[in-house]
């Protein structure tokens, strides 16, 4: 069974979409389980009208906001199937997206975490782009200290794996999955599937516009914590670069940086 999280902030807008994607996977064998963080729009109705219509809808009602990390260290807690999916409240997991991944990992027992490549839609420039990640565990440690080179949103991971890291370090959102990554990494093998498996929602409300210089400097400072690790091998021209992208934050404007990047990210 696959344990899908999904966290829900005032998400009335896009949610219903959000888990029609996920009941409606070629892979059933699933819960759902979702967590509205003390959301004061319409997102309670929503998510309980579905809850009333499927029994693997489970909604949890936090009294008080635990925001990302948070949220998912508390559904994890929660979950019963041998791997865990994370799931966004705005984006669009593609049909077969559960059923692929689940056979990769079964394909691939020393592989604990995979994920897969991104459609960008939404009120965006990169609207249909696609952005695609390195498929090999080297590859994936390769790029690791240039981009987060297994995307969070497309994430699945073997339960006892995540269990055997730990949970999220609350202290270092919005950044936490790059240090969740490299701390799967540091024990299992990484991996993405083959094509397209989430329709990623780029809008100027996400936490990526809002909050983007944070996530740059949490990010980069968890990269440098990562130099000396084993696992990874973070060459001369990678510290470089993270010298300079610390630098860039405080000079290049957020909106010409996202720009930028898709540019380099996506085809």
């Amino acid at each position: 069974m696959v344990s899908v999280l999904m966290p829900v902030y005032n998400g009335e807008e896009f949610v219903g979409k959000a888990i029609e994607c996920i009941l409606g996977q070629t892979y059933q064998n699933l819960e759902l389980l979702i967590a509205n963080d003390a959301s004061t729009d319409g997102s309670a109705a929503i998510l309980e009208s579905f809850a009333a219509q499927d029994s693997r809808v489970v909604v949890i009602d936090n009294p008080v906001n635990l925001y990302i990390a948070g949220n998912r260290n508390m559904l994890m807690s929660r979950a019963r199937g041998k791997y865990i999916a994370w799931a966004d409240a705005d984006d669009e997991s593609v049909p077969t997206r559960l059923e692929r991944q689940v056979a990769f990992l079964e394909a691939n027992p020393d592989v604990a975490m995979c994920g897969g490549d991104l459609e960008i839609f939404g009120n965006t420039s990169a609207n249909g782009q696609v952005r695609a990640y390195p498929r090999t565990d080297v590859e994936i440690r390769r790029k690791i200290f240039r981009y987060v080179p297994l995307a969070q949103p497309a994430a699945m991971v073997r339960t006892e794996a995540i269990r055997a890291v730990g949970e999220f370090d609350l202290s270092t959102p919005p950044a936490e999955d790059l240090d969740m990554l490299f701390r799967i990494g540091s024990r299992y093998r990484l991996g993405n599937v083959e094509g397209v498996v989430i329709r990623y929602r780029d809008h100027a409300t996400s936490a990526t516009y809002k909050r983007l210089r944070t996530i740059e400097k949490v990010s980069v400072r968890s990269r440098m914590r990562n130099f000396a690790n084993p696992a990874y091998s973070a060459g001369v021209a990678d510290r470089l670069y993270n010298v300079a992208h610390w630098l860039s934050i405080w000079v290049m404007p957020p909106k010409w940086k996202i720009t930028l990047f898709n540019y380099l990210r996506n085809s």
